[in-house]
């Protein structure tokens, strides 16, 4: 066998590793590979020698980038498959700078200022992935966000001064640094400071744009009204060289310093494109002016073209400025639903204070119709709490002594004192905007194809523009009309345009989302949402509601119901089992006091065994019965059957020396919208859905009945370890995505196991790991919702992308045969970077 290493960038999640294991395991030749997301590596095995830039190329074709490939030789190496993650910088050559020993370590957000586009951002990721240290990083234009994820060991303090050198030498700023164990900005802090930013760059533009219209006015009206007019301008040529030199120095030398930074840092931006194009025309007309004077001659001069087009990008870049500040607004709405001011109780007095200042203990006053400050558990009062801004259900919930509220969640109708148990980040909706923040920042796999596209497309386009030049010259003769229409193509290319079209509908779709309940923590989930071709939907808690309740008391002797519950609800009275609280608040809630048992044994996932009153009793499953000796007869087997054809779970009890004495039922009624929107996912998005249950084949197939399901498409008698494995064999059935969706819990392996997880959550458990979707709302609707969704946003990027492409491709060689003018090239240039994010906003339209 023949092992070899990747170290690879890019991957973020399970899908990432699921899709890097099947493009890896396609290779001829290879047997298996294992992808360990935390050291983002793959270790792949081989039966023969197996060409490293093969692998490297599949998997840049998967969308991903290997940094370096370790080659273990043919013998199986001691140890663990992949350097651990806690692996020294000495136990391998090349020490902690070395990529094949780079673990992921700290992480640490930055907040990038400076960037005026899409290739701006690829710009800044190279800048800081040639950092020592950095093993992966991400950066969102929209977001204003660099992610960096540092090596193992690696120290933030000490990385911060060498990521912002890097960054500062690539052209941009590093305004803000923040990671674990620096005194974090709160969320909302960070958004305002964002808002202020891009409100002064606003700022900015707009006053640039009213300069170079004050001044290009009077130049506009030399250059193009009739020479008649204005012959006799004294000084004209020069009155017009003044005006055009005061905004290209107030204006052109912005694009130019950026334009050369970006130079030096070996890549080339829009601002490059821009000064070329203005730039080429203020020299050929000053070239032209002092050409005149030795010559006596008068030439029209271009100076208009170069202030229209330094005027009108301008005022391009304060629109898109608002727009993207528009793309925020979801965002923003959810930073503004936390309460500003909370009444809290501190020795013994009453007080108000600021909502941030409130500390984990601290007894919360709510009243009706406020915001609750922070999550937490009601102490006093009974009130219906509306928690739809954050979980998208729209009826209130009744909460009394013992439950869990949420912070922003409003109070209804009643009082309550709540004990706050967490506060600041730890609250819900903290952590739900922390995810949406992630989200944004990663990238698809379309958007690393459009960021290659971008890197090159800069010096295409001034190749393209070159040979402009040089057709018009050396072909048609005509040398000024050659370096205008060279500019012309120079203005009209928009690379911007290409590099908003995915991020910028990442940012708006996500938001939205969020509002909507729905956590998208890796936007390449959108992806595979859109390729989805089969949902496995776990049984309890995510079909039903999770809260077995007793709905049939069977005596099958002289008992009565009483008593055979009272008995059996003492039996159960020690074990924690889902089925046995049921029985036990049954009892309780016909106001009977079960007796402690004298001896209990718990049979993990069958039974128990107890003695109660002098009497030992067996209470559990029909197999456990059947193991233990004490089978039911036929007669009572038909009653027991024709109970679990309804639905129900039957448990029995029985003496342990006699016979069966009795059966209870237990049901888990299904949610009220699981039928809906299981419908909806078979009906509209032609979603083939299977139901997974550790629960027997009657009961499993009673519930699919009622919700809709296939009989073909029910798995039962599936253990939580099993799970996994059920996932992975409808995975290999096909091509298409297969998503598992759970509450996170003992789904978790099946989560992780799906090529998409979709987690369930309860309104403050919003963080679950193992799924690539979290549904705050314990609400199955979430996954048709969130299916919409996803093919919203990826019309939307693939609507973007079109126009950027098409607009790109169609018009450079219109300006490149003449029929584009340089004022109409500019305008288009300005306007196409707003039409791709308007056309993102229509995503908050999105009927979900």
């Amino acid at each position: 066998m023949n092992f070899k290493t990747l170290h690879i960038e890019g991957m973020t999640c399970q899908h990432c590793v699921q899709t890097v294991k099947r493009a890896l395991e396609a290779i001829p030749g290879v047997s298996s590979a294992e992808v360990d997301l935390r050291n983002k590596s793959a270790r792949v095995h081989a039966g023969g020698p197996v060409d490293a830039a093969l692998m490297e190329a599949v998997v840049e074709d998967a969308g991903y980038r290997v940094v370096s490939v370790e080659d273990e030789g043919e013998d199986e190496p001691e140890g663990d498959p992949v350097p651990p993650s806690g692996a020294s910088a000495a136990s391998h050559e090349g020490g902690t700078n070395s990529p094949m020993t780079r673990t992921m370590g700290a992480h640490v957000r930055l907040s990038i200022g400076g960037m005026d586009c899409g290739s701006c951002a690829t710009h800044v990721r190279r800048a800081l992935a040639g950092v020592a240290g950095v093993a992966d990083c991400t950066v969102n234009f929209p977001a204003e966000q660099a992610n960096v994820w540092l090596a193992e060991g690696e120290s933030p303090e000490r990385a911060i001064e060498p990521m912002r050198a890097a960054v500062a030498r690539a052209g941009y700023e590093v305004v803000d640094a923040e990671y674990e164990g620096k005194e974090a900005k709160t969320p909302a802090e960070r958004r305002r400071e964002m808002a202020d930013r891009r409100e002064a760059e606003g700022r900015v533009w707009l006053r640039r744009c009213i300069e170079g219209a004050v001044l290009g006015a009077p130049l506009v009206a030399l250059d193009l009204l009739p020479m008649r007019w204005t012959a006799r301008v004294p000084m004209r040529e020069f009155i017009a060289l003044a005006l055009a030199t005061a905004v290209m120095w107030r204006i052109g030398l912005v694009y130019l310093k950026n334009g050369w930074r970006s130079l030096m840092a070996g890549a080339a931006n829009m601002d490059v494109l821009v000064i070329m194009g203005s730039g080429t025309a203020y020299l050929y007309s000053t070239a032209l002016i002092l050409i005149g004077l030795f010559s006596g001659t008068h030439a029209h001069t271009y100076y208009h073209e170069a202030v229209f087009i330094l005027t009108v990008i301008s005022l391009g870049k304060w629109l898109e400025a608002w727009t993207r500040g528009r793309a925020g607004a979801a965002l923003e709405k959810l930073l503004e639903l936390g309460a500003r001011r909370a009444r809290i109780i501190r020795d013994g007095d009453e007080i108000e204070v600021d909502a941030a200042a409130v500390r984990t203990g601290d007894l919360m006053l709510v009243r009706p119709g406020e915001k609750i400050p922070a999550d937490g558990v009601v102490i006093e009062g009974a009130s219906a709490v509306d928690e739809s801004l954050l979980t998208g259900e729209s009826i209130p919930v009744d909460k009394a002594p013992g439950d869990e509220v949420v912070g922003a969640a409003i109070n209804s109708n009643g009082w309550l004192k709540v004990r706050a148990t967490r506060v600041g980040e730890a609250t819900a909706l903290a952590q739900i905007i922390r995810l949406v923040e992630d989200a944004q920042a990663g990238r698809t796999r379309i958007q690393r194809l459009v960021d290659r596209i971008s890197a090159v497309f800069v010096p295409v386009v001034l190749g393209v523009a070159a040979l402009t030049l040089l057709g018009w010259g050396l072909f048609a003769g005509e040398w000024t009309e050659g370096v205008i229409h060279a500019i012309a193509v120079t203005i009209i290319a928009c690379p911007c345009a290409m590099g908003l079209a995915t991020p910028t509908a990442i940012l708006v779709g996500t938001g939205v989302g969020a509002q909507h309940g729905i956590l998208i923590k890796d936007p390449q989930a959108l992806e595979g949402l859109g390729r989805l071709g089969v949902v496995v939907l776990d049984k309890t808690g995510t079909i039903t509601r999770g809260r077995p309740e007793l709905t049939d008391v069977v005596p099958l002797n002289d008992f009565s119901p009483d008593e055979l519950l009272a008995t059996a609800a003492a039996a159960e009275r020690f074990s924690e089992h889902p089925l046995a609280q049921a029985v036990v608040a049954a009892a309780k809630g016909r106001g009977l006091d079960p007796a402690e048992p004298e001896q209990f044994e718990a049979v993990t996932g069958s039974g128990v065994r107890a003695s109660v009153a002098g009497r030992r009793w067996l209470v559990g499953s029909l197999a456990f019965m059947e193991a233990q000796g004490q089978p039911l007869d036929a007669e009572d087997l038909v009653r027991a059957e024709a109970l679990e054809r309804d639905g129900k779970t039957v448990v029995v009890m029985a003496e342990e020396s006699g016979r069966p004495v009795g059966l209870l039922a237990i049901s888990d009624a299904v949610k009220s919208t699981s039928r809906h929107a299981i419908e909806l996912m078979t009906r509209r998005e032609g979603v083939e859905v299977w139901l997974i249950s550790g629960d027997n084949e009657a009961t499993a197939h009673a519930v699919a009945r009622q919700v809709g399901i296939a009989p073909g498409r029910v798995l039962a008698r599936v253990r939580p370890e099993e799970k996994a494995a059920r996932v992975e064999s409808l995975k290999h059935r096909g091509s298409r995505t297969v998503a598992m969706v759970g509450d996170g819990v003992n789904d978790a392996p099946a989560l992780a196991s799906a090529d998409l997880g979709i987690a369930i959550g309860s309104g403050a458990a919003v963080a679950i790991e193992a799924g690539t979707i979290t549904l705050v709302s314990d609400d199955l609707m979430g996954v048709p919702r969130a299916l919409a969704l996803s093919r919203a946003m990826m019309r939307k990027i693939r609507q973007n992308l079109f126009w950027a492409f098409f607009y790109n491709v169609l018009l450079i060689p219109v300006a490149a045969l003449g029929f584009v003018p340089i004022v109409l090239a500019a305008t288009a240039m300005a306007l196409s970077d707003v039409f791709v994010i308007g056309n993102a906003l229509l995503l908050k339209r999105a009927r979900l």
